[in-house]
């Protein structure tokens, strides 16, 4: 009777609790239910130890990303009295107003979120890369005119990858604003590499540019802290119709150094790269599998007719082979057109000279047989 009694008081009180706080009622309720049906599940020592992890990792990289900025605004300052060289890909190029109030083209790179670094024109290059004999700055038009070509040699850049130096700092805000030098940064290696008595670099070695600018029929590369425009005659013995086709921002070329000029000051004036040697020097390498009497197709590079005669003499790329060819000499009269770069041609191999060419004789135009026969004279 005693445990019937407890049972009985022990129900009243569970309802007036229920009647109390229903919610604790609810939520005893939904737990049993859970519990009755198998949906409840234990949270493993996996499960803790992975949310662990997970936690410590992101405080870590929290962190980590703190310290970066911190680390790169301190060295930033210290940089300005030391000309540490800093690394950064160029974003974008905008409009600033210098000393003297008036508009100037300037390169953007951006180091973390909070470090922007505004590179002027002016200290962009080691040199003006622009010809100032056809600038007039003293007219309104010129002057745009002056804007326009800075914006278009800048704009170039974009997404390559700048060494520079820092030149002031201003904290503004979130974002802190750095003025840079990549001419100082480019001399400042261009004197480790080449200048004193024992120079890293010496004429006739061989080393990688790379791109920091593509045009129609150009390429400017950085090499050891000097900036060099090669031409497309000088780049390749490839057929390009445009090296922008062929090229990007961020290659690199292989060149042998065939000059060295040095300026009064210690400082590297110019360089003369060849990327054709390098080119030739990769061709003989592979001269030994081409046999003579080999047919291949061959994509004409140059046509060359010395005055008052009808000879004519063709240089053509073997894509198959990456070799260049020298074509002997034909008459113009065996073809029934004329012959011009970017023509693709059947090409019998006749053997090869010291110079890196392999010679070749002319069969037909690829496609169209029998439409040019070389000359049997």
């Amino acid at each position: 009777m005693a445990e019937k009694k407890t049972d009985a008081i022990q129900s009243i009180e569970e309802r007036l609790e229920a009647a109390v706080n229903p919610e604790k009622e609810m939520a005893s309720a939904d737990s049993k239910s859970k519990k009755e049906n198998g949906a409840e599940k234990k949270e493993t020592r996996r499960d803790v130890m992975k949310k662990i992890v997970e936690t410590r990792e992101a405080r870590e990289q929290r962190i980590a990303d703190e310290q970066v900025e911190l680390t790169t605004e301190s060295s930033l300052r210290s940089a300005i009295n030391t000309g540490t060289p800093f690394t950064g890909t160029a974003a974008s190029v905008e409009a600033i107003k210098n000393k003297d109030g008036r508009e100037e083209v300037a390169l953007i790179v951006l180091l973390n979120r909070t470090i922007k670094v505004v590179i002027p024109f002016k200290e962009l290059f080691t040199y003006n890369p622009i010809d100032m004999s056809t600038v007039h700055e003293d007219t309104e038009d010129g002057q745009r005119e002056y804007m326009k070509r800075k914006r278009q040699f800048a704009e170039k850049m974009i997404g390559a990858n700048i060494c520079f130096t820092i030149l002031n700092i201003f904290p503004d805000g979130p974002v802190t604003t750095a003025i840079g030098s990549r001419a100082a940064a480019m001399k400042r290696i261009a004197r480790r590499n080449f200048g004193g008595a024992n120079p890293r670099i010496k004429e006739r070695d061989v080393g990688d540019a790379v791109v920091t600018a593509v045009s129609r029929h150009a390429v400017a590369v950085e090499f050891n802290g000097v900036d060099v425009v090669i031409p497309q005659y000088r780049l390749t013995l490839r057929w390009m119709r445009y090296v922008q086709e062929n090229y990007a921002i961020g290659d690199t070329i292989r060149v042998k150094v065939r000059k060295i000029n040095m300026a009064e000051d210690g400082n590297v004036e110019s360089l003369v790269l060849d990327p054709i040697a390098c080119e030739l020097a990769d061709a003989r390498e592979r001269y030994a599998l081409l046999k003579d009497g080999a047919r291949l197709k061959g994509i004409v590079t140059n046509v060359y007719r010395p005055a008052g005669t009808k000879r004519i003499f063709i240089y053509a790329w073997l894509p198959e082979w990456e070799i260049p060819a020298r074509i002997l000499r034909i008459d113009a009269n065996d073809f029934g057109r004329e012959i011009k770069a970017g023509t693709t041609m059947r090409l019998e191999v006749a053997g090869h000279d010291e110079n890196g060419y392999v010679s070749c004789i002319a069969l037909s135009e690829h496609g169209n047989s029998g439409m040019f026969t070389r000359s049997r004279r």
